[in-house]
């Protein structure tokens, strides 16, 4: 039987661009199936670069998930037609899902439905200069640091580089090491915190740590605790 789904929102190639849907028919006597895995991925491609051409897309970086894609289809006699009808169906509305159609009217005759969701690819924060070992981390080393950007830079801050970094290259919390505020074995403020009181007291750290790390803290009356380094010498340690 052959089931043609809903075919709500699917016109002609000339109104895609109103409607959001492409049109588009295989060259004659080209079977899918004779194009193997190398079909496949032609017709990711071909429904990738539709979705790019999309109004409210606009060649913006995104991601196809694909549902349950097949790693080969059934043969045909005739060309394939296929269809991609995105959802909404609405030129002025970034789309979140598109459906493929693929309906063979030869032999053997069969109607192929194959979805994807649609996402945006997440940002990729490059630093804008070449970064020397040990440099302290900027904002404005950043792609758009100065005026705020997807990542969250504040992890950054108080960290140098763990190496010579390339002007492009990805930001990545591992390339960036703490600068080492506390040493063991030195004195440091302790500010203890918990529910209806604060206590300023001071302690012998335990190792060395960097600002925003963790470190154990033994105070005077030897009693042992982990606090966040705040501060150079400076811990607190929330106590419930």
């Amino acid at each position: 039987m052959n089931n043609r789904g809903d075919t709500k929102g699917v016109v002609n190639l000339e109104q895609k661009l109103v409607l959001g849907v492409a049109l588009f028919v295989l060259a004659a006597n080209m079977s899918i199936a004779s194009e193997s895995t190398r079909g496949i991925s032609a017709i990711k491609e071909v429904v990738s670069l539709e979705v790019s051409r999309h109004p409210a897309v606009n060649s913006q970086k995104f991601m196809l998930a694909w549902r349950d894609f097949p790693p080969s289809l059934p043969s045909c006699s005739r060309a394939v037609t296929k269809e991609i009808v995105f959802h909404p169906a609405d030129a002025d509305s970034r789309p979140s899902r598109v459906a493929l159609k693929l309906e063979c009217s030869g032999v053997p005759r069969w109607t192929r439905y194959l979805r994807a969701q649609i996402t945006d690819q997440p940002r990729v924060e490059t630093l804008t200069a070449v970064v020397p070992k040990g440099s302290r981390f900027d904002k404005g080393l950043v792609q758009g640091g100065e005026n705020g950007n997807s990542t969250e830079l504040s992890q950054y801050e108080g960290r140098v580089a763990r190496r010579d970094l390339r002007i492009g290259s990805e930001l990545r919390l591992n390339d960036w090491e703490p600068i080492t505020v506390i040493r063991k074995g030195e004195r440091v403020s302790v500010t203890l915190v918990g529910p209806g009181f604060e206590i300023e007291t001071e302690g012998e750290a335990l190792g060395d740590a960097g600002l925003n790390d963790r470190v154990q803290i033994k105070l005077p009356n030897g009693t042992r605790v982990g606090g966040i380094v705040v501060a150079e010498k400076r811990v607190v340690v929330e106590r419930v």
